[in-house]
Order: C-alpha cells, then structure tokens, then sequence
C-alpha cells in the first residue's frame, strides 16, 4: 500500500463522518462527502501520485496480459481503468449516487463496472457471499507477521475480490469489494475504491502484507469459462457505454476520453475536420460522421456504430433538433447535454458530456 499522508481538509471530513481513517484501511467509510473545492484541492494534491503509481499499474496489467486482450474480462478491467481516470469519482453512498452526482462506494463502483457488460450484481457489499460463485483455495496467509494470498493460481482478471469486517456483535461481514487484475510485483492487485491518498475515489492496490491481506475474506467468479478468450461471443454481454453522471461534486479536471473499441481489421480512415459555424464535422464514410461540440445545438446528424469511431459504442439513429429548427432544444444539465433521439421504433433521451474544451463523439 501507498504510504502517503492524508491532508488535513480530508481527515478532518472523515472524522466528522465518525470514522478515523487509518493507513491500513480499504477506503474511507463515511457519509461526509466532499465539498467540490475540497474535490479538487484532494484531485490534485495527489494527481503525481496516481500517474507514478496507479498509471504505472496499468501499463503493467496490459503487459502482463496480452493473451487476453480485447476478450469480456479484460473489457471490464479496462472499464474499471476507464472510470479511475474519466470516472471523476468523489466516495459516498446512496442509491444511483454515481449516476446523479458522481459519487461511489466499493460495491456501487464493481456494480457499475459489470453493469456496463449486462450483469445485475448487487450494490450492497454484505451481499457479495451471494454473487456469482465462489473460489475454491485463495485464502490469507500470515508468514513472519506478514500477510499474503494462497491460491492465487485460482484467480483471473475480472473476478470480484471481498473484506471483512465485525458488526457489534463480534460476527463477521463483507464490508469491501474490488475487481481483481492479476498478479504484479509478485503480489495480487485490485482496482476499486480507496481513501489513503488518491486524487479520485478509485485506485490500484497491489500490497496484501497488512489489511488487504489480514481482513481478506472469499474471492467470487462472475463471468462465463470463455470470458477470457478474445474474440468469443458471449450472449447479452457487449459492452455498452460508460454511464456519465448528471452532475459532479468532483468536475472533470481534462476533457473525458471515451473508452475506444477494438480497431476493425479495416479501419475507414478519417478525414480532417471542416469547419461549419460553431460546429466542426467531417465523413469518416458515407454513413457516419463525426461532430465535435462546444455548447451549441446539434444539427441533424446521421449515426452508424463503426468500432473505430471512438465514443460512440451503440447505434443512434436521427438527432434532433436541428439548430435552426429548434422548437425543443438540448438541455443542458451539469456536466451534460439532454438530446432527444428519434427514429421510427422508439423516442428516448441520449445524454453527451460536454467539457470546457472541445470534446469528439463520433
């Protein structure tokens, strides 16, 4: 684990919550959430960390695993990834407490996660004994006051890894989860919330000798035995894109990058942008487009999902309205644009995160 000092404008919101955090904890277990200024103050006091630490983490994990790439388990550790560094995650509980306002707890975040793929898990930690099912032989070791995991062999990327803790009558319950993403440094690590020194909600841990390693309590399995092959078509589960709050306690710092599907062995390649008044498009073909935005409304503009246009992982049929046949214009809410989306089937709401800078949807 980081060993790295909590300033004191987030301690000091965590004891107003009842809890003292420790340097051994799993995350930072109170209902005090954040003021957006103390979001941002925290976001970048640790922002160094998180890119020598979490980000060289990440570079490890997709080294070590190129025998999976691009397969459903994979996908889900690059999501969670996705979220770490788009997510803008402040830690909190409530119900859709992410997708109103950006905020997360353990098991919100690993539901969220495999949410995006067609699994309904649930959002309570203590359920967690009920998910999927469990892993024989992973259990915690201690060696010369050191903890570690036994039967590592048995786990794989994407399975869900939990914690205990007491209630006050002394009986053990699941109090934390987090996504399991290999074997780095000759230990196991995990990706999900965390307290001690991120500039997010979500982190990389990958040191099991104290509390991760002493309160570890079962590891679970939700995904199918092809779910690491890549290529595999797995019924119900494509990835569908990532869900973006409706407003943040925590802003985006930089512009959001939208997670990229696996390149087609024939890319169309794209064209330079031209520019059209407030918007700038161009044909990527004859039947997609791509349309950066900065505050203005959409013109009418015809969608067809390509893998390698980044952003868009699902079909959108006609945008309207037009911008200059506007009778209900985009809503802007927070962090995020309100469209109307209309075909001959069906009338929903498709909602596009909007930032200070230009932001690419295609």
């Amino acid at each position: 684990m980081k060993n790295r000092k909590m300033p004191i404008f987030l301690l000091g919101s965590m004891m107003l919550g009842g809890i003292v955090l420790t340097s051994n904890s799993a995350f930072a277990s109170t209902d005090t959430v954040l003021t957006t200024q103390q979001a941002i103050t925290k976001y970048n006091t640790y922002y160094n960390d998180y890119v020598n630490n979490e980000l060289v983490k990440v570079q490890q994990y997709e080294n070590l695993n190129q025998n999976i790439k691009g397969s459903l388990a994979d996908q889900i550790v690059e999501r969670a990834i996705w979220y770490m560094n788009n997510g803008y995650m402040v830690y909190g509980h409530g119900t859709n407490s992410y997708q109103q306002k950006g905020i997360v707890d353990c098991s919100a975040f690993t539901r969220l996660v495999f949410g995006d793929f067609g699994f309904n898990i649930t959002g309570a930690a203590r359920n967690y004994n009920t998910v999927g099912t469990q892993i024989n032989g992973v259990k915690p070791v201690q060696t010369n006051g050191k903890w570690s995991l036994q039967g590592t062999e048995n786990l794989r990327p994407g399975d869900i890894l939990t914690w205990w803790a007491k209630d006050s009558n002394g009986n053990k319950y699941i109090s934390h989860v987090a996504i399991y993403m290999g074997m780095m440094n000759g230990q196991p690590a995990v990706i999900g919330t965390r307290g001690d020194g991120n500039p997010t909600a979500i982190g990389i841990v990958n040191d099991f000798r104290y509390w991760w390693g002493s309160n570890f309590f079962m590891a679970r399995r939700v995904l199918p035995d092809n779910a690491w092959t890549p290529g595999a078509n797995i019924a119900g589960h494509t990835a569908q894109p990532p869900v973006i709050p409706q407003s943040y306690v925590l802003p985006p710092q930089k512009p959001i990058t939208m997670p990229t599907p696996s390149a087609p062995t024939s890319p169309a390649p794209a064209q330079s942008p031209t520019n059209n008044g407030n918007s700038v498009w161009t044909n990527t073909d004859a039947e997609t487009k791509l349309i950066i935005l900065k505050n203005v409304y959409l013109r009418n503009i015809m969608y067809r999902m390509l893998p390698d246009i980044k952003g868009i992982l699902q079909r959108l049929e006609t945008l309207f309205p037009s911008e200059n046949n506007s009778p209900h214009p985009p809503t802007r809410v927070g962090f995020i644009y309100e469209v109307p989306l209309k075909n001959d089937w069906m009338t929903k709401t498709c909602k596009i995160p909007i930032n200070s800078e230009w932001t690419v949807y295609g």
